[in-house]
């Protein structure tokens, strides 16, 4: 599997911007700023966070208010130097903010971050919605600036470009799963009889960082318009090492021992279950 890793969020990404407070670059001031406020609600993911990361140019100050997903804790309010809010300034100046008008870019798919960004520049202020599928390059581009300077509050959430749900979705129930080394084991019962169905296990290059590592996978179910309408029930197992594989892509110091938890769904995007994973000795 070739992944495409988009940053969303970078854990330290709230590290490099305080290393960048001692650099000697200077940024051209942006005139008074004192009345220039930002509030960047995220919602969302795969964990359901709900946040919101607020400056604004009296005190510089990054404060966090955390609803849910929340660290423990609560992390410091963080100071931008002279030099980082007049460039963030700068920038939110350049991408045409606040002089646009309010605009919901509307989302993508349920397991995105959504954002909801409101700018004060004195007496003007904009508010727009969306995530990173939506939103135009520039104002994409602010919010993920925002995000590097709070995001060491919440999970980082990395992304490929693998919708959860791809496939056929005919009716299936899964129980007594389990994991046995590489392999997931689970009884899967269908409406049918007389075809033969063809069901897989598909999984997400979503990779929310946590503590394990967590992805999403789903059930599909080819019944080949199956006339009968017995319930037959049989035990399946499917294979995990590409998961491993992927995930050593995107985590190459991985070591023996990590684990991956992954968040099952069956066809119509219920979640029936988490197992997880061991990373064997390779």
């Amino acid at each position: 599997m070739r992944h495409t890793i988009r940053r969303i969020a970078r854990i330290f990404g709230a590290l490099i911007v305080l290393a960048g407070a001692g650099c000697t670059t200077s940024v051209t001031g942006p005139g008074d700023t004192a009345g220039v406020r930002f509030e960047l609600r995220v919602t969302g993911g795969i964990a359901g966070v709900d946040y919101r990361i607020r400056v604004d140019g009296v005190d510089r100050l990054v404060r966090i208010d955390c609803t849910a997903f929340c660290p423990d804790p609560a992390p410091a309010a963080m100071a931008l130097g002279a030099d980082q809010w007049a460039s963030l300034v700068l920038e939110t100046r350049a991408a045409g903010l606040p002089g646009l008008e309010d605009e919901d870019y509307g989302g993508t798919c349920c397991d995105f971050f959504h954002f909801d960004l409101t700018v004060q520049d004195g007496l003007r202020s904009a508010r727009v919605l969306g995530d990173a599928g939506t939103l135009p390059a520039a104002i994409a581009q602010l919010v993920e600036r925002l995000l590097d300077l709070g995001v060491h509050t919440v999970p980082a959430l990395y992304r490929a470009g693998v919708t959860p749900g791809y496939g056929p979705g005919d009716a299936l129930d899964v129980s007594d799963v389990r994991v046995e080394g590489e392999r997931l084991v689970a009884t899967v019962t269908y409406s049918g009889g007389c075809r033969a169905h063809e069901i897989d296990l598909r999984f997400s290059d979503i990779w929310m960082e946590s503590a394990p590592v967590q992805t999403i996978g789903w059930f599909t179910h080819e019944g080949r318009d199956d006339p009968c309408d017995a319930l037959p029930s049989e035990t399946r197992g499917f294979d995990l090492a590409p998961l491993v594989e992927a995930y050593r892509t995107v985590y190459p110091q991985t070591l023996p021992g990590e684990r991956i938890r992954i968040r099952l769904r069956v066809p119509g995007g219920t979640e029936v279950t988490t197992v997880e994973v061991t990373i064997p000795q390779t």
